[in-house]
Protein backbone atom coordinates (compact mmCIF):
# COMPACT_ATOMS: atom_id res chain seq x y z
CA UNK A 1 0.00 0.00 0.00
CA UNK A 2 1.58 3.30 -0.96
CA UNK A 3 1.25 6.45 0.69
CA UNK A 4 1.25 9.88 -0.83
CA UNK A 5 2.77 12.63 0.89
CA UNK A 6 2.08 16.21 0.02
CA UNK A 7 4.57 19.12 1.07
CA UNK A 8 2.91 22.74 0.33
CA UNK A 9 5.57 25.73 -0.62
CA UNK A 10 2.90 28.39 -0.01
CA UNK A 11 3.87 30.83 -3.03
CA UNK A 12 3.18 34.75 -3.19
CA UNK A 13 2.94 35.28 -7.14
CA UNK A 14 4.91 39.12 -7.98
CA UNK A 15 3.40 40.48 -11.21
CA UNK A 16 6.81 42.75 -11.78
CA UNK A 17 9.04 40.01 -11.28
CA UNK A 18 10.57 38.47 -14.85
CA UNK A 19 10.42 34.69 -12.21
CA UNK A 20 7.60 34.57 -10.13
CA UNK A 21 7.55 31.54 -7.98
CA UNK A 22 6.00 28.86 -10.07
CA UNK A 23 6.39 25.60 -8.21
CA UNK A 24 2.77 25.27 -6.08
CA UNK A 25 3.67 21.89 -4.08
CA UNK A 26 5.34 19.11 -4.54
CA UNK A 27 4.19 15.20 -4.00
CA UNK A 28 6.22 11.89 -3.11
CA UNK A 29 6.00 8.75 -3.54
CA UNK A 30 6.89 6.52 -0.55
CA UNK A 31 8.20 9.54 1.61
CA UNK A 32 7.55 12.20 3.87
CA UNK A 33 9.86 14.87 4.64
CA UNK A 34 10.06 17.14 8.26
CA UNK A 35 9.61 20.39 6.70
CA UNK A 36 7.59 22.77 4.41
CA UNK A 37 9.34 22.79 1.18
CA UNK A 38 11.32 26.20 1.62
CA UNK A 39 11.80 28.21 -1.39
CA UNK A 40 13.45 31.25 -2.77
CA UNK A 41 12.16 32.89 -6.07
CA UNK A 42 14.62 32.91 -9.23
CA UNK A 43 15.44 35.60 -11.06
CA UNK A 44 16.27 37.02 -14.29
CA UNK A 45 19.90 35.37 -13.96
CA UNK A 46 19.52 33.00 -10.59
CA UNK A 47 17.60 30.08 -10.72
CA UNK A 48 15.02 29.68 -8.09
CA UNK A 49 15.60 27.18 -4.48
CA UNK A 50 13.24 24.57 -3.65
CA UNK A 51 14.52 22.99 -0.23
CA UNK A 52 13.51 19.95 2.04
CA UNK A 53 14.36 18.14 5.00
CA UNK A 54 14.05 14.26 5.44
CA UNK A 55 15.00 12.11 8.83
CA UNK A 56 18.01 10.78 8.60
CA UNK A 57 18.59 7.15 6.34
CA UNK A 58 15.62 8.83 4.22
CA UNK A 59 17.19 7.46 0.51
CA UNK A 60 17.50 9.90 -2.00
CA UNK A 61 18.51 7.86 -4.67
CA UNK A 62 15.49 6.92 -5.78
CA UNK A 63 12.35 9.64 -5.45
CA UNK A 64 9.56 9.93 -7.35
CA UNK A 65 9.27 13.63 -7.37
CA UNK A 66 6.09 15.41 -8.98
CA UNK A 67 6.20 19.12 -9.22
CA UNK A 68 2.65 20.62 -9.10
CA UNK A 69 3.07 24.12 -11.00
CA UNK A 70 0.73 27.24 -10.95
CA UNK A 71 -1.94 26.95 -14.42
CA UNK A 72 1.03 29.39 -16.29
CA UNK A 73 4.25 27.21 -15.88
CA UNK A 74 4.72 23.46 -16.93
CA UNK A 75 7.71 21.48 -15.88
CA UNK A 76 10.34 20.95 -19.01
CA UNK A 77 12.87 18.83 -17.58
CA UNK A 78 12.58 15.02 -18.93
CA UNK A 79 12.36 12.60 -17.30
CA UNK A 80 12.16 14.34 -13.90
CA UNK A 81 15.16 13.68 -11.42
CA UNK A 82 15.10 10.25 -8.98
CA UNK A 83 18.22 10.66 -7.47
CA UNK A 84 18.51 13.57 -5.44
CA UNK A 85 21.36 12.55 -3.80
CA UNK A 86 22.82 15.93 -5.01
CA UNK A 87 21.22 19.00 -5.65
CA UNK A 88 18.99 18.79 -8.89
CA UNK A 89 17.68 21.26 -11.34
CA UNK A 90 14.26 21.40 -12.72
CA UNK A 91 13.36 23.80 -15.56
CA UNK A 92 10.15 25.54 -16.83
CA UNK A 93 8.43 26.81 -19.28
CA UNK A 94 5.88 29.59 -18.94
CA UNK A 95 2.84 31.24 -21.52
CA UNK A 96 1.94 33.71 -19.80
CA UNK A 97 4.87 36.12 -21.65
CA UNK A 98 7.67 35.80 -18.54
CA UNK A 99 10.53 34.37 -18.98
CA UNK A 100 11.19 30.71 -18.32
CA UNK A 101 12.39 29.63 -14.96
CA UNK A 102 14.47 26.92 -13.09
CA UNK A 103 14.78 25.67 -9.73
CA UNK A 104 17.57 24.13 -7.58
CA UNK A 105 16.51 21.26 -5.43
CA UNK A 106 18.14 20.21 -2.49
CA UNK A 107 17.07 17.50 0.22
CA UNK A 108 18.75 16.96 3.33
CA UNK A 109 18.61 14.71 6.24
CA UNK A 110 19.15 15.49 9.38
CA UNK A 111 20.89 13.66 11.74
CA UNK A 112 19.50 13.89 15.57
CA UNK A 113 21.53 14.45 18.48
CA UNK A 114 20.98 13.84 22.13
CA UNK A 115 20.22 15.54 24.70
CA UNK A 116 20.77 17.95 25.98
CA UNK A 117 21.00 20.22 23.09
CA UNK A 118 22.01 23.69 22.52
CA UNK A 119 22.01 25.55 19.23
CA UNK A 120 23.36 29.54 18.98
CA UNK A 121 24.21 31.20 16.02
CA UNK A 122 26.98 33.74 16.33
CA UNK A 123 29.12 36.08 13.80
CA UNK A 124 31.93 33.40 14.87
CA UNK A 125 29.31 30.08 14.56
CA UNK A 126 26.83 31.26 11.42
CA UNK A 127 24.35 28.82 10.51
CA UNK A 128 26.37 26.69 7.86
CA UNK A 129 24.80 23.17 7.47
CA UNK A 130 26.38 20.19 6.18
CA UNK A 131 25.57 16.59 5.90
CA UNK A 132 27.86 16.29 9.52
CA UNK A 133 25.75 18.51 11.11
CA UNK A 134 23.84 17.07 14.16
CA UNK A 135 20.57 18.42 15.81
CA UNK A 136 19.65 20.64 13.24
CA UNK A 137 18.63 22.20 9.42
CA UNK A 138 16.95 24.93 7.80
CA UNK A 139 15.13 25.73 4.69
CA UNK A 140 16.36 28.38 2.58
CA UNK A 141 18.06 30.19 5.68
CA UNK A 142 21.27 32.55 5.12
CA UNK A 143 23.95 30.80 5.96
CA UNK A 144 26.16 34.60 5.77
CA UNK A 145 23.89 36.06 8.89
CA UNK A 146 24.71 35.39 12.70
CA UNK A 147 20.95 34.07 13.19
CA UNK A 148 18.48 32.12 11.84
CA UNK A 149 16.44 34.41 9.60
CA UNK A 150 12.90 33.78 8.18
CA UNK A 151 12.38 35.64 5.48
CA UNK A 152 10.07 33.90 2.57
CA UNK A 153 6.78 32.07 3.48
CA UNK A 154 7.35 28.52 4.24
CA UNK A 155 11.07 28.75 5.41
CA UNK A 156 11.39 27.10 8.54
CA UNK A 157 14.07 25.31 11.20
CA UNK A 158 14.23 21.58 12.02
CA UNK A 159 15.08 20.18 15.38
CA UNK A 160 15.93 16.54 15.59
CA UNK A 161 16.87 14.64 18.95
CA UNK A 162 17.22 11.10 20.28
CA UNK A 163 16.24 11.54 24.10
CA UNK A 164 12.71 12.36 25.96
CA UNK A 165 12.60 16.54 26.21
CA UNK A 166 11.43 17.79 28.90
CA UNK A 167 11.70 22.21 27.98
CA UNK A 168 12.43 23.66 24.76
CA UNK A 169 13.73 27.29 24.36
CA UNK A 170 14.23 29.78 21.52
CA UNK A 171 14.67 33.80 21.34
CA UNK A 172 12.18 35.38 18.91
CA UNK A 173 12.20 38.35 16.97
CA UNK A 174 11.18 40.92 13.85
CA UNK A 175 12.23 43.02 12.38
CA UNK A 176 10.68 46.83 12.49
CA UNK A 177 8.35 46.13 9.37
CA UNK A 178 5.43 45.87 10.85
CA UNK A 179 3.81 42.56 11.86
CA UNK A 180 0.70 41.85 9.74
CA UNK A 181 -1.83 40.11 11.79
CA UNK A 182 -2.76 37.63 9.10
CA UNK A 183 1.18 36.38 9.39
CA UNK A 184 1.24 33.13 10.77
CA UNK A 185 4.53 31.56 12.51
CA UNK A 186 4.45 28.05 13.73
CA UNK A 187 6.06 25.96 16.90
CA UNK A 188 5.61 22.20 16.11
CA UNK A 189 6.11 19.19 17.57
CA UNK A 190 6.61 15.56 16.40
CA UNK A 191 7.31 11.43 17.89
CA UNK A 192 7.80 10.56 14.83
CA UNK A 193 7.74 12.81 11.94
CA UNK A 194 4.05 12.11 10.51
CA UNK A 195 1.89 13.62 13.05
CA UNK A 196 2.57 17.08 13.87
CA UNK A 197 0.60 18.73 17.33
CA UNK A 198 1.12 22.68 17.72
CA UNK A 199 3.37 24.34 20.61
CA UNK A 200 2.20 27.37 19.73
CA UNK A 201 0.75 29.13 16.88
CA UNK A 202 1.68 33.06 16.35
CA UNK A 203 -0.85 35.06 14.83
CA UNK A 204 -2.91 38.09 15.03
CA UNK A 205 -2.02 41.67 15.55
CA UNK A 206 1.79 42.26 17.57
CA UNK A 207 1.63 38.08 17.90
CA UNK A 208 5.70 39.08 17.24
CA UNK A 209 7.19 41.83 18.94
CA UNK A 210 9.75 43.86 17.79
CA UNK A 211 13.17 44.01 20.01
CA UNK A 212 14.21 43.60 22.79
CA UNK A 213 14.29 39.61 21.97
CA UNK A 214 11.82 37.55 23.39
CA UNK A 215 12.87 34.09 25.00
CA UNK A 216 9.80 32.14 24.72
CA UNK A 217 9.93 28.80 26.60
CA UNK A 218 7.55 25.52 26.25
CA UNK A 219 7.27 22.30 28.30
CA UNK A 220 7.02 18.93 25.38
CA UNK A 221 5.39 15.88 25.43
CA UNK A 222 8.58 13.30 26.10
CA UNK A 223 7.91 11.43 23.02
CA UNK A 224 8.48 14.35 20.84
CA UNK A 225 11.87 13.55 18.96
CA UNK A 226 11.37 16.70 16.29
CA UNK A 227 10.46 20.19 16.75
CA UNK A 228 9.48 22.58 13.21
CA UNK A 229 9.54 25.76 13.56
CA UNK A 230 7.83 27.15 10.05
CA UNK A 231 6.81 31.03 8.82
CA UNK A 232 3.56 29.57 7.51
CA UNK A 233 2.46 32.76 6.25
CA UNK A 234 3.73 35.80 5.40
CA UNK A 235 2.17 38.82 3.80
CA UNK A 236 2.04 42.74 4.35
CA UNK A 237 -0.42 45.32 4.34
CA UNK A 238 -0.71 47.88 1.15
CA UNK A 239 2.34 50.05 1.43
CA UNK A 240 4.11 48.11 3.67
CA UNK A 241 6.75 46.08 3.95
CA UNK A 242 6.51 42.21 4.74
CA UNK A 243 8.40 40.99 7.84
CA UNK A 244 11.28 39.21 8.58
CA UNK A 245 11.17 36.88 11.32
CA UNK A 246 14.40 36.10 13.76
CA UNK A 247 15.17 32.77 16.03
CA UNK A 248 18.24 31.76 17.71
CA UNK A 249 19.44 29.99 20.80
CA UNK A 250 17.30 26.76 20.89
CA UNK A 251 17.58 25.20 24.06
CA UNK A 252 16.27 21.95 24.62
CA UNK A 253 16.24 19.56 28.19
CA UNK A 254 16.34 16.27 28.49
CA UNK A 255 13.43 14.63 30.90
CA UNK A 256 15.01 12.96 33.60
CA UNK A 257 12.69 10.98 34.91
CA UNK A 258 12.73 9.63 39.26
CA UNK A 259 12.75 6.10 38.61
CA UNK A 260 13.36 6.03 34.56
CA UNK A 261 12.79 2.36 34.26
CA UNK A 262 9.32 0.93 33.54
CA UNK A 263 8.26 -2.11 35.15
CA UNK A 264 6.90 -5.39 33.13
CA UNK A 265 3.89 -4.72 35.23
CA UNK A 266 3.62 -0.98 33.50
CA UNK A 267 4.63 -2.57 29.91
CA UNK A 268 1.88 -5.27 30.37
CA UNK A 269 -0.72 -2.74 31.12
CA UNK A 270 -0.79 -1.54 27.69
CA UNK A 271 -2.09 -3.62 25.02
CA UNK A 272 -3.41 -3.44 21.36
CA UNK A 273 -5.83 -6.04 20.09
CA UNK A 274 -8.84 -6.05 17.87
CA UNK A 275 -11.99 -6.44 19.04
CA UNK A 276 -13.24 -9.80 18.33
CA UNK A 277 -15.25 -9.53 14.92
CA UNK A 278 -15.04 -5.61 14.60
CA UNK A 279 -12.50 -3.86 12.80
CA UNK A 280 -11.83 -1.56 15.75
CA UNK A 281 -8.26 -1.89 17.31
CA UNK A 282 -8.59 -1.35 21.74
CA UNK A 283 -5.88 0.13 23.23
CA UNK A 284 -5.85 -0.80 27.09
CA UNK A 285 -4.31 2.11 29.43
CA UNK A 286 -4.46 4.53 25.88
CA UNK A 287 -3.52 7.56 28.57
CA UNK A 288 -0.24 6.35 29.14
CA UNK A 289 0.39 6.07 25.14
CA UNK A 290 1.87 8.87 23.52
CA UNK A 291 1.86 7.69 19.68
CA UNK A 292 0.45 5.07 18.21
CA UNK A 293 1.38 3.22 14.28
CA UNK A 294 0.22 0.83 12.39
CA UNK A 295 2.99 -1.51 10.36
CA UNK A 296 1.58 -3.76 7.53
CA UNK A 297 3.91 -6.73 7.13
CA UNK A 298 6.27 -4.89 4.16
CA UNK A 299 7.09 -2.40 6.62
CA UNK A 300 5.09 0.78 5.52
CA UNK A 301 3.41 2.57 8.20
CA UNK A 302 -0.37 2.86 7.24
CA UNK A 303 -1.48 4.59 10.34
CA UNK A 304 -0.23 7.46 12.67
CA UNK A 305 -2.20 8.49 15.91
CA UNK A 306 -0.57 10.71 18.88
CA UNK A 307 -2.59 10.29 22.04
CA UNK A 308 -4.26 7.79 20.61
CA UNK A 309 -8.25 6.82 22.63
CA UNK A 310 -9.14 3.29 24.06
CA UNK A 311 -10.97 2.55 20.58
CA UNK A 312 -9.54 3.20 16.98
CA UNK A 313 -11.61 2.68 13.97
CA UNK A 314 -9.52 0.31 11.20
CA UNK A 315 -11.98 0.78 8.90
CA UNK A 316 -9.67 1.86 5.87
CA UNK A 317 -7.39 -1.11 6.24
CA UNK A 318 -7.62 -4.41 4.27
CA UNK A 319 -7.56 -7.74 6.20
CA UNK A 320 -4.19 -9.22 7.01
CA UNK A 321 -1.53 -9.27 9.85
CA UNK A 322 -0.84 -5.33 11.32
CA UNK A 323 2.07 -4.93 13.86
CA UNK A 324 0.69 -2.07 16.04
CA UNK A 325 3.82 -0.10 17.60
CA UNK A 326 3.35 2.28 20.54
CA UNK A 327 5.20 4.78 22.13
CA UNK A 328 5.16 5.41 25.79
CA UNK A 329 4.76 8.96 27.39
CA UNK A 330 8.23 7.83 29.69
CA UNK A 331 9.90 6.88 25.38
CA UNK A 332 9.55 3.40 25.87
CA UNK A 333 8.50 1.52 22.70
CA UNK A 334 6.43 -1.82 22.86
CA UNK A 335 4.60 -3.98 20.24
CA UNK A 336 1.38 -6.30 19.57
CA UNK A 337 0.77 -8.47 16.44
CA UNK A 338 -3.31 -7.84 15.32
CA UNK A 339 -4.88 -9.47 12.87
CA UNK A 340 -7.96 -7.70 10.95
CA UNK A 341 -10.56 -10.05 9.64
Amino acid sequence: MKKIFTLIAAIALTSTAANAQRVKDITFEGATALSKCGYANPTATVAGTLEMIFPAGTDFSNMKATFVTDATSAITTNPVPTNFTTVQSVALATTDGKKSASYNVNFRAIAPASLPLNVEFTAENKPTWTADTKGWAGTCIDDAKATIVLSNENRGFVLAFTDAPDKFSFELNRDSNPWNETNIFDVEQSADGLTWTSVKQYTGVDAIVDKPTAKEEFTLNHSTRYLRLNYTKRSAAAGAKATNVYINKFNITKFEKTNTAISNEELSSVKAFVALGTKTLVVTNAAEVANLQVVNMVGQTVMAVAQPSNNIALDQLSEGVYLVKMTLNAGKTTLSKVIIK
